[in-house]
């Protein structure tokens, strides 16, 4: 269960809509970080464009990515 309660689509304002359309157009799913921040649209909003950002940057090369962000996870303390 959730600490945060999720903000469902049926629930959320037309700016998290927006955002949730277009995840669940490209995942095929809203994630859940996505629908616990979809109480603050402006982080919702800003915490979307640094992801489209880091999806457009040619700092790493595409297939090192999921390497990477299982490394900087683990430097975290994050289980992924």
């Amino acid at each position: 269960m959730a600490r945060v309660p999720y903000v469902e689509y049926e629930d959320a304002g037309s700016e998290v809509k927006k955002i949730y359309d277009k995840q669940k157009g490209s995942l095929g799913k809203i994630l859940n970080t996505t629908l616990v921040r979809g109480h603050c649209p402006e982080l919702l909003k800003g915490i979307t464009g640094m992801q489209k950002a880091q999806e457009k940057t040619s700092f790493s090369p595409l297939s090192l990515r999921p390497l990477l962000t299982l490394l900087v996870s683990k430097l975290n303390g994050c289980p992924h």
